[in-house]
């Protein structure tokens, strides 16, 4: 089979784009909805999988670092509600972190 056929007998899955959440600015954390664990495979060993935390943000689907999560459940535990998180670096040296924004 050459590519041609191929292509032209290949199921094409959606693709879904996702937004990192330090792209989408300052959120209020009632803002992100319908939060759920997809589980991805590893590119560098097929056996393995791992996790990400997916949420809906208005029309976008947004990926929440789990480094995340962990700062916005204390944050939200002293009452804060509206954040902003900044990102530095890439990869496995991809940080995260939240910032706390009060409403005045």
């Amino acid at each position: 089979m050459n590519l041609d056929e191929f292509t032209k007998q290949l199921e094409v899955k959606e693709r879904i784009e996702y937004t990192n959440i330090a792209e989408i600015g300052v959120f209020n954390i009632f803002d992100i909805k319908d939060i759920e664990v997809k589980e991805f495979p590893d590119k560098l060993d097929p056996k393995k999988t791992y996790k990400k935390y997916i949420g809906t943000y208005g029309e976008k689907r947004v990926i929440i670092p789990l480094s995340v999560l962990e700062q916005l459940k204390i944050f939200n535990e002293n009452n804060f509600t509206k954040f902003q998180v900044s990102r530095t670096g890439s990869g496995l040296g991809t940080n995260y972190m939240v910032v706390p924004i009060r409403d005045v």
